[in-house]
């Protein structure tokens, strides 16, 4: 998604994802951080975020990853886990049999 999802990428992604509903697992990744309470979120305004989030809220996501912070991090948006992988760290995300997500967590730091 390069380094965020711009409003013109929200017709991309109703092409590039699976149909809704669908349960097929889907992991977004892009640059900039977006977490309202976090440094540097404020790249890209909430009217666009609602909308990507729009876009994406029927499908299957596993989770959304980003960069920009050099840490690693894990923390929720609307429920979707926001992973920050960008430090030295690596993120587990395991799944049940219906390919949600259960568990989330840093097994290296």
């Amino acid at each position: 998604m390069g380094l965020y999802p711009h409003r013109d990428d929200n017709e991309f992604l109703k092409f590039a994802l699976p149909l809704p509903n669908s349960n097929i697992p889907v992991i977004i990744f892009f640059h900039y951080n977006f977490i309202e309470r976090e440094k540097y979120s404020d790249w890209w305004n909430n009217s666009d975020k609602e909308l990507f989030y729009n876009t994406i809220k029927n499908n299957n996501i596993l989770a959304i990853m980003h960069g920009h912070l050099h840490i690693t991090s894990i923390s929720s948006w609307k429920g979707i886990p926001v992973l920050n992988g960008s430090g030295n760290g690596i993120i587990l995300i395991c799944l049940n049999s219906e390919n949600k997500v259960i568990e989330t967590k840093i097994i290296k730091q």
